[in-house]
């Protein structure tokens, strides 16, 4: 791209960027933005306080097999609101104690419809109630059965396992279930289900919630958000919990828990009281081996996030730590873009362009600049085959060689990544002439033709194909305490629908806008929230 259709184009690109970084961290799931339409006024009705709690009753007198199931799913989407007493109704007495319903959730589609078979014993089909081809005999095949199996079937959305993390299916993903019914006192019951449950994405989303689990960087400065499903009902010791067990095995090498391992929940537990949670923790660690800062402000950060949560007091083996002066972080300006014209390099927020002062002015081939996503960060462009940053307030600067360097992204400890396109390599680069390309974990760069790294450094975000596909992945930073790269894990792919991938940018530290292009030649945004 020469420089003139930059800077054409840049003004057009940040005005829909920043407006649409609002609207994207307002959204809770996958979602594409409508195409055409006048926009109309709407009233949004505040969350209650206090979250949606389903009722479900026991099994019906006389029940078919195919509606015991279909009861028991009913009774199973109300679980998070009744710890699973009415679903257990459902279940032989030998097993309905010994089924752990929280062990995963499995969700479908809401406007789909779930198939069942009705086998019997040796694994013949039976004729159900709704089946329009059964006879009067129906009910007497069935009568004389002691054993059976229904099999469940429906399109896969996603599902969700002990843990919290959400794990969302390809498009052509089926949950298949099987459940064994046997006779007990002349009723239909389910004999050693599979644990875990199958739920309506609408019914899950009414009773579970998205929050985040917050855990420091190495640097100490920031919290850094692992996103979890937990019912909403005890939102508060679910989270607690998860803090407790620590972060992901996939996201642990690219953050710190403040919480000693061993730590646990004191007798005196999680108490609330007129909106602020009082927390108490035991641990074998001495307490003066503990940061009791990045302790208190990691808990506090998590549990305000519950709705009648205000404030958060905790406890150390019976000693209460500070909750005050935690770290600010850094301000992030995501609304803005690197932009250039006749005064020269400035930033360009909505429609409005703020010049650098002093005035700064970039070389005339200077290609794809960028700039940190933190205020007074270096800036870094390309030159030919030459990767550049430069500190606008020290004026230092430096250049690797990156041949066909992809655009530029400046993370907030003031490195710059890029690929080679050329030579299927990571290029990293500060402006006093540190620089890595051969990062643990990116050994091979190839197929990738954008990255960004998240706003708090811990994510990278690229677009790369694999095996002839292109796709969206992301992967955690490991950084040491300076923040300083030391390794990649493991890349995992996120779903982005059927179009063309053109772009993709953080709207967030856990928010990813896709821009793509379909088969009928329209342009779109997907927004992906991560989690």
């Amino acid at each position: 791209m020469s420089p003139s259709t930059f800077r054409q184009r840049v003004p057009r690109i940040a005005r829909v960027m920043s407006i649409l970084s609002a609207i994207a961290l307002a959204m809770p799931a996958c979602t594409t933005l409508p195409h055409a339409g006048v926009p109309q006024p709407f009233d949004v009705e505040a969350p209650a306080g206090d979250p949606v709690e389903f009722a479900a009753g026991g099994p019906s007198k006389g029940a078919s097999p195919e509606s015991l199931v279909q009861d028991f799913l009913l009774a199973c989407a109300a679980g998070a609101s009744d710890d699973f007493t009415a679903a257990r109704l459902y279940l032989s007495a030998d097993t309905s104690q010994q089924w752990k319903p929280a062990e995963s959730i499995q969700i479908y589609a809401t406007d789909t419809t779930l198939e069942f078979l009705t086998i019997d014993a040796n694994g013949e089909r039976l004729p159900s109630a709704g089946d329009s081809q059964a006879g009067p005999e129906s009910s007497g095949a069935l009568a004389e059965e002691k054993r059976l199996s229904v099999r469940v079937s429906v399109p896969a959305v996603g599902s969700v396992d002990a843990s919290g993390i959400l794990t969302r299916s390809s498009s052509d993903s089926l949950i298949e279930r099987t459940f064994h019914l046997v006779r007990e006192n002349d009723e239909w019951r389910i004999d050693t289900p599979e644990d875990g449950i199958v739920i309506a994405e609408a019914s899950f989303r009414a009773t579970y919630q998205q929050a985040n689990l917050y855990y420091p960087a190495p640097s100490g400065d920031v919290l850094i958000p692992e996103p979890r499903w937990y019912p909403r009902k005890r939102l508060a010791t679910y989270l607690l919990m998860g803090l407790l067990d620590g972060p992901s095995e996939y996201f642990a090498p690219g953050v710190i828990s403040a919480i000693p391992d061993g730590t646990t929940v004191s007798s005196q537990g999680l108490k609330l009281q007129q909106s602020t949670a009082s927390v108490s923790l035991d641990t074998a660690t001495p307490i003066k081996d503990i940061s009791q800062t990045l302790l208190a402000w990691q808990v506090s950060a998590t549990l305000t996030q519950v709705s009648s949560v205000s404030g958060v007091e905790v406890s150390i083996n019976g000693q209460r730590l500070e909750n005050e002066n935690f770290p600010s972080g850094p301000t992030y300006r995501l609304e803005s873009a690197l932009a250039v014209n006749k005064s020269g390099v400035g930033l360009l927020t909505g429609t409005h362009f703020t010049p650098r002062v002093p005035p700064l002015s970039l070389p005339a081939n200077a290609q794809t600049p960028a700039v940190s996503p933190v205020v007074d960060g270096p800036i870094s462009w390309v030159e030919g085959d030459e990767l550049v940053v430069l500190d606008p307030v020290s004026s230092q600067r430096a250049s690797l060689n990156v041949p066909q360097a992809t655009w530029p992204s400046v993370d907030r400890f003031g490195w710059v990544w890029a690929a080679s396109q050329k030579n299927t390599t990571l290029a990293l680069l500060r402006t006093d002439g540190s620089s890595e390309q051969t990062l643990a974990g990116m050994e091979n760069a190839e197929g990738i033709s954008h990255m960004r790294v998240s706003p708090d450094g811990a994510r990278l975000l690229t677009i790369r194909s694999v095996g002839g596909q292109r796709g969206v992945w992301i992967a955690p930073i490991q950084r040491d305490g300076q923040g300083t790269p030391v390794a990649l894990g493991d890349f995992l792919q996120l779903p982005s629908g059927s179009g063309e991938i053109r772009d993709a940018t953080w709207a967030g530290s856990t928010t990813i806008m896709v821009a793509q292009y379909d088969s009928e030649n329209d342009d779109r945004l997907l927004i992906l929230p991560l989690g």
